[in-house]
């Protein structure tokens, strides 16, 4: 084996392509399931909004999201938000700005600067627990309510009544500290994406209360995400049309080369060597042998290389999603390379079989061939049939 793969020197840069080609196809493979799957969640689900970081908030509301957060946060929060009302802006970004985000002509808003990813990702984790606080208790969920009679029941009567909101407000430092930690023991128990969907929730609401468009950001959202998809579903289609090309010339020229050099060498043997090997056998290593090996060569550019590429990028995927599902892969490849090993104990035994039976094929279809005149000579057609 180690002699067929000498051949492929003059065909390296051909086998570099196409694992370059196979990386490729392997990074759009794995790449459509998150696409499906932000479709659903994100673009279904959420709105087509990503994550729990408002683009635009209202003034009022944005402050009532930071009491739930201390002061340290706070100032971190707000470094990443410009305030914007008609006396800071001029009167064409006014004119700008207003078409996109009607609530301004009432009220100032907070509008999110350019953020890189890691500003971002410190900005959501910041975030996503005190919107998740504040929906809940503005959209009278069962959780808000709870904390909300835990926080009236020792205020007097008259406090009673007030809007929760303005309670906090008023409420001193410690106490709010002590209501956050509260609301925190509270939320602390829920998943990481039921929060951010809360969270997202409560975003969105508020785009609405702005007066965005939140259905044409959804449609919008699905419509670039399924482009997306179709464009690396092509570009998928497009690797592996190529590594079929290129695999198969590679492949077909190794054989060539393979079948001159075995012909050569063939026609150098003398007597002894054709009754050694035998001609019907030397007839297969030509033929049927070659294209076996050219079936082989073709079978390891497009699957043999592909699958450890595929098997590793799957492996990072899933450890990334959860890496809970460590032993799962490790059961799968267990249960893979057995299977591996059980095929090829009992189909080589079969293969072997296989080739002494094509050696006798060509041995009887050429003894056949080189009889015809004398079996026509002496009219044993039918003896030779059967």
């Amino acid at each position: 084996m180690l002699k067929v793969f000498s051949y492929l020197k003059k065909s390296a840069l051909s086998i570099l392509l196409i694992i370059a080609l196979l990386i490729v196809q392997a990074i759009c493979d794995l790449s459509l399931p998150d696409y499906t799957s932000r479709i659903i969640n994100v673009g279904v689900q959420q709105g087509g909004i990503e994550s729990a970081v408002p683009e635009v908030m209202r003034q009022g509301e944005f402050d009532n999201v930071l009491l739930f957060v201390d002061d340290q946060t706070k100032d971190e929060i707000l470094e990443q938000y410009r305030l914007v009302d008609k006396d800071t802006l001029d009167e064409e970004e006014y004119e700008k700005l207003v078409k996109k985000y009607p609530a301004l002509e009432e009220e100032a808003l907070y509008l999110l600067e350019d953020t890189s990813s890691s500003e971002k990702e410190e900005l959501e984790d910041n975030l996503t627990e005190p919107l998740l606080i504040h929906y809940m208790l503005t959209a009278n969920s069962e959780e808000g309510k709870k904390i909300e009679a835990q926080i009236k029941e020792n205020l007097p009567s008259e406090m009673q009544e007030m809007p929760l909101i303005e309670i906090l407000k008023a409420m001193p430092e410690e106490e709010m500290e002590k209501m956050r930690e509260a609301a925190n023991e509270q939320f602390a128990s829920l998943p990481d994406s039921i929060a951010s969907q809360s969270a997202i929730a409560s975003i969105k609401a508020e785009y609405q209360a702005i007066g965005m468009n939140t259905d044409n950001m959804q449609t919008k959202y699905i419509f670039i995400s399924g482009a997306k998809m179709l464009g690396i579903a092509l570009l998928s289609m497009l690797t592996t049309i190529s590594v079929g090309f290129i695999g198969a010339r590679t492949a077909a020229r190794l054989a060539q080369d393979l079948r001159n050099d075995v012909f050569k060498k063939t026609m150098s043997f003398g007597t002894t060597e054709f009754k050694q090997f035998g001609v019907a056998s030397l007839i297969t290593r030509t033929t049927n042998d070659i294209q076996q090996v050219q079936m082989v060569m073709v079978f390891t550019l497009r699957i043999l290389f592909y699958a450890p590429i595929i098997g590793v990028g799957g492996v990072i995927k899933a450890l990334n999603a959860n890496s809970s599902m460590a032993w799962i892969i490790a059961v799968a490849v267990v249960a893979v390379m057995s299977l591996m090993v059980l095929m090829f104990a009992l189909v080589m035994p079969k293969f072997k079989k296989v080739q002494k039976l094509i050696d006798k094929l060509n041995q009887v279809t050429r003894e056949i061939l080189n009889g015809i005149p004398v079996i026509r000579a002496f009219s044993n057609q039918k003896k030779e049939e059967k």
